[in-house]
């Protein structure tokens, strides 16, 4: 009897020591729950893209009879890429860098001057190439509510078409100074409001007759408002439409002197400028 007693304590004792160590790899192998809550959450960085038709209103300001103005419908097609981390992510600070191009047709109403002096009006169609680049530091401020800074470069190549026609080329950098306001509406669907400024600097004229001169474009100030309607159709993928309207304005230049063909020597100057523009776009932002 004391022999076998002693074998049901080595026996309980053994299965001790095998049934332990069953525990210990089970917890092992559980993977930890912060490591399956971060596989299912998006990457920050997203690929967007778009599309943007407004209406253009460029007017130069002449005295009459003199002037020069656009209009018509542009269609523009943007592409960008965002980071836009979670709040604690690296502090929440995002970045943003979008391009866009508008290749289209603007009426042109102006006028032109003989040989003479004699100004008669010329109506027309100008071939433009719009072209933007902006990038920009996004800044949380509170809950709902960021600023964003950056730098821009902006493109306007104009191709005025038919008898006595020439391209001029606009290129101008610019600092972009705004703040952007989001509220939800919903789980998956916010409105927001963002406004900014435009403070335009080194900016040029050129002008392709055949003397090729450039003129150095005044400063101005520009403003832009728009109102987002954002739509979160999945975790990673985000659908946009947003309303919006923007002015700026192109300072006069120096004076640029040369020889005409009849040998006689001119100045011209670039005047002053206005545009607005108003429209509404359409993006698409997923997460790569």
């Amino acid at each position: 009897m004391r022999l076998h007693g002693v074998s049901i304590l080595i026996l309980m004792m053994s299965f001790s020591a095998f049934a332990a160590p069953a525990e210990t790899n089970e917890s092992i192998v559980s993977p930890p729950q912060n490591i399956l809550k971060a596989s299912n959450t998006p990457s920050p960085w997203k690929l967007a893209g778009g599309i943007n038709i407004y209406e253009f209103d460029y007017k130069e300001e002449f005295k009459p009879p003199f002037k020069s103005t656009e209009s018509g419908l542009l269609i523009g097609i943007q592409l960008g890429l965002l980071y836009e981390p979670e709040k604690g992510e690296g502090g929440a600070i995002g970045y943003s860098l979008m391009a866009e191009l508008s290749p289209s047709e603007t009426n042109y109403d102006g006028s032109a001057t003989d040989r003479q002096g004699n100004v008669f009006p010329r109506l027309g169609t100008t071939s433009n190439q719009f072209a933007n680049v902006e990038g920009n530091i996004n800044l949380p401020v509170t809950v709902g509510l960021s600023a964003y800074s950056g730098l821009g470069y902006h493109i306007w190549q104009r191709d005025l078409l038919g008898e006595g026609g020439y391209r001029e080329i606009y290129r101008w950098f610019y600092l972009p100074i705004g703040l952007r306001a989001n509220m939800p509406l919903g789980s998956s669907v916010s409105i927001g409001v963002d406004g900014e400024i435009k403070i335009m600097f080194g900016g040029t004229m050129t002008a392709y007759l055949d003397n090729v001169p450039e003129f150095a474009l005044g400063s101005r100030v520009g403003t832009k408002i728009q109102i987002p309607f954002t739509f979160k159709t999945s975790a990673a993928l985000t659908f946009s439409v947003a309303p919006w309207f923007e002015y700026s304005a192109i300072g006069e230049s120096n004076v640029v002197v040369f020889r005409q063909d009849d040998g006689r020597y001119s100045g011209y100057q670039e005047p002053d400028s206005r545009t607005y523009q108003y429209g509404i776009s359409f993006g698409l932002a997923s997460a790569l």
